[in-house]
Parts: C-alpha cells; structure tokens; sequence
C-alpha cells in the first residue's frame, strides 16, 4: 500500500525520534538514582517476569506497539506520485478540462456534467449547485419516465 512522501518523511521522524529516546533511557539508566533504579526495576520485574535487561524490555515493549509497527511499515512503502506526467494537448472549451483527445473528452458524461454544473452556476449566481442539479435529475427522470409511457401507448395502438 503506496503512501505519500509527506508521510512517510513523518514515519521517518517518529521513528528517528523513537530511537533517540530509547538511546537517552539506555544513557539516564546510569544516573539514576540506587532506590529509584531498584523500584523502577521492581515495577519492570511485574511487568515481565523472565526479562534479563529491563531496558531491553522497555525497548522491545515499546518496538511492539501497534503505532511503531505502523510507522515501520510505513516507512518501507513506495512513494505515491501526486500526478502522472501526461502531455496535455487541449484544453476543453465546454469544461475547461485538460485533455489529450478533444473529441472523446467531450462524448463523455465528465464533460457534461462539468459543463451542466458551470451553466447552472452562472444563471443561478451561486458556486454551489448540488441542490439545482438534484432538482434538474429528477425532473429529467419523470420527463424520461413520461417519454417511455407515451412511446409504450403509442406502440400498442399501433399494433
């Protein structure tokens, strides 16, 4: 599963940040002080019995949360291209649309429906016509509905 190049960079920093603090907990573990080092061993020993190194555990506990083994795989995802380099030969009148075959792009319901949206806008002065074209559907479906009905009586009246 492809993801973007600004995410994986972000998967990167996570993972560079995670190895920074798991190297200053390996360097502090020094430092700290005998009571404390004995409690914060005494809480790791609760934690996992059998652990030889409580650091090492900490580090594999932390290694195997659901958010590092996320970001790990995603650092090692391909790269999603943000567009494909095609060499655009026309621009549509009717939809202003990039395009490479003028003729084909506008037998299509793209540049219909594209073309339909900008007229409505323009004759309704708004920039949102999702409603207006709702309406336009479905009055085109009853008149699509009315045109079968009558084609069908005609038919049987003249057989």
């Amino acid at each position: 599963m492809p993801i973007s190049e600004q995410g994986k960079h972000k998967s990167e920093e996570f993972i560079n940040a995670l190895n920074n603090l798991l190297n200053l907990i390996d360097d502090i573990s020094k430092h700290i002080p005998e009571g404390k080092y004995l409690e914060l061993m005494n809480q790791l020993k609760q934690v996992n019995d059998t652990a030889e190194n409580p650091i090492i555990n900490i580090i594999n506990v932390l290694n195997n949360t659901e958010v590092v083994r996320e970001n790990r795989r995603r650092v090692e995802m391909p790269v999603l291209l943000t567009h494909k380099n095609f060499n655009y030969k026309h621009i549509c009148p009717l939809c202003d649309t990039k395009v490479v075959d003028i003729k084909g792009h506008q037998a299509r319901d793209k540049c219909r429906a594209i073309r339909r949206t900008k007229l409505l806008s323009v004759l309704s002065n708004k920039v949102e016509t999702n409603q207006l074209e709702k309406i336009i559907n479905k009055f085109e479906c009853i008149n699509e509905k009315q045109y079968y009905i009558s084609f069908i009586k005609e038919w049987k009246n003249n057989i």
